[in-house]
């Protein structure tokens, strides 16, 4: 067997478990996510945003990038790594520091002393992280998806329980920091428990350099990335209030839930894989665009399908006090399909060593939609939606053209995969939009479980109908490739 193909069987092997795994994770952080979100109030999570104005910024070079290094470089020795703990380690505890007097400057921006201790106890997660940057990186590296995805699973339900407890007794958006504080904690230790490597009592910055140089452009990236997620939130607390915040981050948190609890799924798995096949260009670009299609025939028709049934479904899920989001997940849900395209694509562009690609489309895009949604909220808050919705696509598809080339795929092939991924779901969305508003008169009558139950039955019936008919092909390689060994 060459050594491709035992990447490859091992990445499948591995994968498989921790997709399982993850899923079922997911699917119980989900139901316990949105009972939270029922039991806190809006008010609860506009603090939590502007908590989160600077520290989340910041959050980014916490670890500088350095887990992708580990992963990313061919070869790493016991001294490299303990240097690069210990480093993570400093980071994470001078970075608690600085957090920990950033807190009022950050209360006097948004003129709330409340936000003193919130910000403080923020602090606490950049300690926790560090703890488990090397470990985790290791057992990606040695494809232990499993292990990775047990622990997540373990941390998260144990996380659940608690959250949802805290939000019964009324500990409002302190139970949002504390859910993400015993998150971090008991993943890292987790990390750190099963991966079963302990560094050594030594330290030479000269073994972490390369990892940093590396690590520097991706985190430089990221952080701009961070940037725009920040003052956007700046930008709608300011101008407006921290109810209007917790409905406009409330909404994309929740529209992000899909490729921020799905795409783990699939990311931490091919990282390894393309970053062992640097230097098979052919094997890379084959196995990239046919996992976009598998990973965008889910992911779309998730976006489509939300959107579709957007209004009835926050009303069920979230309760009449959340209602005033629709507007904004609806126009989230396609911000965050492109975000699938770009999100999918770094991670090629990574494991192959181009992260200046990535910190060059993430500056373009974070000038441009700033710009863009500041001008849009002197004018209202739902054009700041309108905003994002325009910008956002369209940066997007400019760097995707231009960077793909530089990656060795052809431009036709990738306009090729994605329609091949989103035909469905296209086609799933107009049938429920065209038979909501030709039955309106019909489904006024219903309750708002029987309109959702109505909306989902159809666009299950089109979903199965199209993907047997249209895309069976791509069913049977899915499930080909589940039951390879």
């Amino acid at each position: 067997m060459s050594s491709s193909d035992s990447i490859e069987q091992k990445t499948l092997s591995g994968g498989k478990a921790y997709a399982l795994l993850s899923i079922i994770s997911q699917v119980i952080s989900w139901v316990f996510t949105f009972l939270v979100i029922r039991l806190l109030d809006p008010q609860d999570y506009g603090l939590m945003s502007m908590a989160s104005f600077l520290t989340s910024f910041i959050f980014v070079f916490s670890n500088l990038g350095l887990g992708a290094g580990v992963v990313q470089r061919e070869s790493v020795n016991q001294t490299e790594l303990s240097s690069v703990f210990w480093f993570s380690i400093f980071v994470g505890i001078f970075m608690a520091l600085v957090v920990l007097g950033l807190a009022y400057p950050n209360a006097y921006i948004f003129n709330n002393d409340e936000l003193v201790p919130i910000t403080q106890l923020v602090s606490i997660m950049f300690v926790a992280s560090s703890i488990g940057t090397v470990p985790q990186n290791i057992l990606s590296r040695n494809y232990r998806f499993k292990d990775i995805a047990l622990i997540n699973m373990a941390a998260s339900i144990v996380t659940s329980l608690i959250s949802v407890w805290m939000a019964y007794a009324g500990m409002g958006v302190y139970t949002l920091i504390y859910s993400a504080i015993l998150l971090g904690l008991l993943k890292s230790v987790g990390y750190f428990l099963v991966s079963n490597w302990r560094p050594n009592f030594c330290f030479n910055f000269t073994e972490v350099k390369p990892f940093l140089k590396f690590g520097m452009t991706l985190s430089l990236s990221d952080s701009v990335a961070r940037l725009l997620e920040s003052f956007d939130k700046l930008i709608i607390g300011k101008l407006y209030n921290e109810v209007l915040l917790g409905y406009y981050s409330t909404a994309i948190s929740i529209s992000s839930m899909p490729i921020d609890k799905l795409s783990p799924l699939i990311n931490p798995v091919l990282f390894p894989m393309f970053s062992r096949w640097q230097g098979d260009k052919e094997k890379s670009t084959n196995a990239y665009l046919k996992i976009l299609k598998y990973y965008l025939f889910l992911m779309s028709n998730i976006y489509m399908g939300a959107l579709a049934v957007a209004d009835n479904l926050i009303l069920l899920v979230l309760g009449e006090k959340w209602i005033n989001i629709a507007f904004i997940f609806k126009g989230f849900c396609i911000v965050q399909l492109f975000k699938v395209l770009s999100s999918y694509h770094k991670v090629l562009l990574t494991s192959q060593g181009k992260a200046s690609q990535i910190l060059k489309y993430d500056i373009s895009t974070a000038v441009l939609l700033l710009a863009s949604i500041l001008i849009a909220a002197f004018e209202s808050f739902n054009a700041v939606v309108y905003a994002w919705v325009i910008v956002y696509p369209l940066v997007t598809i400019i760097w995707m053209f231009t960077s793909l080339k530089s990656g060795g795929i052809s431009f036709v092939s990738y306009l090729r995969t994605v329609f091949q991924g989103a035909f469905t779901s296209v086609i799933m969305f107009l049938v429920v939009t065209i038979v909501s508003v030709t039955f309106n008169d019909f489904i006024d009558t219903l309750s708002t479980f029987n309109i959702v139950f109505f909306q989902a039955s159809i666009a299950a019936v089109v979903f199965f109908t199209f993907t047997i008919v249209f895309q069976r092909q791509l069913l049977i390689e899915m499930w080909q490739l589940f039951k390879r060994k």
